[in-house]
């Protein structure tokens, strides 16, 4: 988490200096208490770490991943404009779906459900706590829509 954040304020800072964008895109297994309560601890982690390794392999090269809290992952999209980030969000939120799908090993019942925001500087903020808050807004706004 502190790579993720000082990596963040590295391209925040270059954002500023360039007058560029960075957005943030992040994604969350909203049921990930529930799953470990029925499951353990080993098997969610295990399919936490194959959604990481999922969104690894789809990210560009410029992107960074890291960790979101405990149940997810965020991704610094380096230079992408609000546009960008919304458009590249979906996309990760179909590529997790399909990896999900395609998990060979699954067990009844044990899967993630997964919601997803995004959040672009300077337009959401310019501190990293302002984009994580409209990152998180957007994604429970679109978590609420789909239930």
């Amino acid at each position: 988490a502190r790579k993720l954040e000082a990596e963040l304020q590295r391209e925040l800072a270059r954002a500023a200096r360039y007058h560029r964008q960075v957005s943030i895109c992040v994604i969350e297994a909203t049921n990930l208490r529930l799953l470990r309560d029925r499951f353990g601890r080993a098997l969610t982690d295990g399919l936490l770490q194959r959604l990481g390794d999922t969104l690894a392999r789809h990210a560009r090269d410029v992107d960074v991943l890291g960790a979101f809290k405990e149940s997810g992952y965020t991704m610094i999209l380096t230079e992408a404009s609000g546009s960008g980030a919304e458009v590249a969000a979906g996309r990760l939120l179909q590529t997790a779906l399909r990896a999900a799908v395609d998990d060979g090993d699954r067990v009844p019942g044990l899967e993630l459900h997964l919601a997803v925001g995004w959040a672009t500087c300077p337009q959401d903020g310019t501190a990293s706590e302002a984009l994580f808050a409209a990152a998180e807004r957007r994604m429970y706004e679109a978590a609420s829509q789909v239930a």
